[in-house]
């Protein structure tokens, strides 16, 4: 971070990691929205150049959006960014074989990827689990069916005594191109997957987690969990109905609570195999836990009076949290300074005496942090940034947020209907995983806020 230019293009560099970052809050996570902007992306370095803070970092989003559109997904522009971009390995250095700014390599970035030296065709492939003794007979012959015309390929391969499955895609030898390449192959591999099973009902075939190719540029493609489902969180939700609860009956609220779980836990399942059918799968188990009313009450609900909606109680905490999660960050800072070597950049001793206590004001508490890092804008401007959106954040603000995350909720409802109805989810899949991030964090807040009062 030191060698970038100057404190705006670290503000970028930190906004566009925590914008495609896999555990960031999803007020603070890129939304999968195209934006309609008169500016070209190209408009960021200008600002960046000219050191105009805010400027860029409202620019950062929608050049985020626009290679995502162009060149690839989420997980592939996060490593792109951290690796190419902040360049820590000094690859592209002065005394580098090409030496490269870091204007210069955001500038090959938004020009698009390059024309491969090596422009034959890989294949991604998705293994199917477990291997198919001989004796089963696939629902076709032929060991290589290609099921319409952008959809992956079933391939069988194997010994004599047993055959496995993989579904396979074809992509270029370009780690943008493999790793597009994949995220169809989970779009459209996971429908393909399920007629498999239910032409073979006693395999019990599931795929794996992560992806292969054959290119040696990007020869693995792991997969992710789903986001905002924290073991730590989970974990005390969990512990409460297994142990506090066993002796003695479930209410009505406890069962309501436990089968929204199972909607979770049926939606984590599937998230690996396809992002949007499980973002609509968590729609039950909103509806579940708040007899129907997430963002505002239905007809004759069945909700007591004075019933705090789920979306109230996430505008009313946001501040709490998002404080939490600043804290988080800080301790993670702090925890890194034993791990790392003699020599390496270690967190500011500023840091230790920052760290949240239990019942200490979230508001005067940032206000410390600012005050003790006053020093560091330059290492960390981000974090200054937040801690001021965070202090002044009023009731016009908190209003906006909530139309936008009203609108969210409802386009998960409509996801829901798709798939229930009409048996598709057109979500795609950045879409899907913001609108997962905020499903999540409002079944957890309250299953948490129902553990800790019963």
């Amino acid at each position: 971070m030191a060698r970038l230019p100057n404190d705006t293009a670290r503000i970028v560099i930190q906004r566009w990691l925590e914008l495609t970052g896999a555990e960031t809050h999803p007020e603070w996570l890129w939304k999968g929205l195209r934006f309609q902007s008169h500016e070209s992306p190209l408009t960021l370095i200008g600002a960046i150049s000219n050191n105009q803070r805010e400027k860029a970092v409202a620019l950062v989003e929608p050049a985020v959006t626009h290679i995502m559109e162009s060149m690839g997904t989420r997980t592939w522009q996060h490593a792109l960014v951290s690796s190419f971009l902040l360049d820590a390995q000094d690859r592209f250095g002065p005394n580098s074989a090409t030496p490269l700014s870091f204007l210069e390599r955001m500038q090959r970035l938004f020009n698009g990827p390059q024309i491969s030296l090596d422009p034959e065709s890989v294949y991604v492939d998705w293994p199917v689990e477990p291997a198919l003794a001989k004796s089963v007979r696939l629902p076709v012959e032929n060991p290589a069916v290609r099921i319409g015309n952008e959809s992956p390929t079933i391939s069988v391969y194997g010994s004599s005594g047993e055959r496995k499955l993989k579904l396979r895609t074809k992509a270029t030898n370009e780690p943008s191109s493999i790793s597009l390449a994949a995220t169809t192959l989970r779009a459209q591999g996971s429908a393909v997957l399920d007629l498999l099973r239910v032409a073979l009902p006693d395999q019990n075939l599931i795929v794996s987690n992560s992806m292969s190719s054959t290119s040696a540029r990007l020869p693995h493609l792991k997969g992710e969990a789903m986001p905002r489902l924290e073991r730590y969180r989970t974990r005390m939700i969990v512990r409460h109905y297994l142990m506090e609860l066993s002796n003695r009956d479930l209410s009505d609220e406890d069962i309501r609570a436990v089968s929204a779980m199972r909607w979770i836990s049926m939606a984590n399942a599937r998230w690996h195999e396809s992002h949007s059918v499980a973002t609509a799968m968590l729609w039950p188990a909103l509806e579940i836990l708040h007899s129907k009313c997430v963002w505002k009450h239905v007809r004759r609900c069945s909700c007591a009076p004075g019933t705090v909606l789920p979306i109230d109680a996430y505008i009313s905490s946001l501040r709490d949290n998002l404080t939490r999660e600043i804290n988080s960050y800080l301790r993670s800072l702090w925890a890194k300074k034993n791990d790392r070597q003699v020599g390496r950049v270690v967190p500011p001793q500023w840091l230790r005496p920052t760290l949240l206590a239990i019942d200490e004001d979230p508001i005067e508490w940032l206000r410390k942090v600012a005050k003790a890092a006053r020093g560091s804008v330059s290492e960390d401007p981000l974090l200054h940034y937040r801690i001021y959106e965070l202090t002044t954040l009023g009731d016009r603000k908190l209003n906006d947020i909530r139309k936008r995350c009203e609108l969210d909720i409802s386009e998960l409802y409509q996801a829901r209907n798709s798939l229930f109805h009409e048996g598709v989810s057109d979500l795609r899949e950045e879409r899907a995983r913001y609108l997962a991030a905020l499903a999540v964090e409002l079944l957890l807040l309250t299953l948490e806020s129902r553990a800790q009062l019963s």
